[in-house]
């Protein structure tokens, strides 16, 4: 996946403007294993060069972007509340809630430079996100018991704001950032499951 994303990254890097950044946009589930997988590759390999420096891979000329999946195939905006139309998917109702929580991150105001390494941190997590299951834990309590170790313990070690960003996942604002997030990633469902894209170009 990511030869592709680093050689058009250098072919973007060499024909722009001096300072600027070259956009990737990536589409994921937040309590996805394969996602997981993903964004470790982009961390470790893209970001850090397999080093533990932010300043040793391509950070500094690239702005990252993720969108989340409403629903599978489609999310379908209407009046009812993420959770229940989440019920019978396979992530469940949880996955609204790390949603909303890896977009107020990324969406954070003022903005967190390090939201990539907090939403890393939560997905390298997510099977104690998911009580050790494959699709999300038999009991809500035993989620938000998760959620209260793994969010703190992701923000210390990201250098972000948890308090900000969980008062912002519990507010009105997050609901909206994660519709409009919904509705960006219906738009690439016609490239399948976690398309990237490179300047607004899709990575086959």
């Amino acid at each position: 996946m990511f030869e592709p994303i680093l050689l058009l990254l250098l072919a973007s890097c060499a024909s722009a403007a001096p300072g600027s950044l070259v956009n990737i946009a990536m589409n994921f589930n937040s309590l996805c294993k394969e996602c997981q997988v993903h964004t470790a590759a982009v961390q470790d390999i893209l970001l850090h060069a397999g080093n533990e420096s932010d300043d040793s891979g391509l950070a500094a000329v690239v702005s990252l972007a993720i969108d989340y999946y409403g629903g599978w195939p489609t999310y379908v905006p209407n009046n009812d509340t993420c959770e229940n139309n989440a019920i019978g998917l396979e992530h469940g109702p949880d996955r609204c809630v790390t949603d909303r929580y890896h977009l107020c991150a990324q969406h954070a105001s003022p903005p967190e430079p390090h939201w990539f390494d907090y939403v890393q941190c939560m997905w390298m997590n997510i099977d104690t996100l998911k009580c050790h299951k494959n699709g999300f834990c038999a009991k809500r309590s035993d989620f938000f018991e998760a959620l209260s170790r793994v969010h703190p313990m992701c923000a210390e070690s990201a250098g972000v704001n948890g308090e900000a960003i969980q008062a912002c996942a519990e507010s009105s604002r997050a609901i909206e950032l994660q519709k409009a997030s919904y509705l960006r990633a219906n738009k690439t469902l016609v490239h399948g499951f976690a398309p990237t894209y490179v300047d607004g170009i899709y990575l086959k």
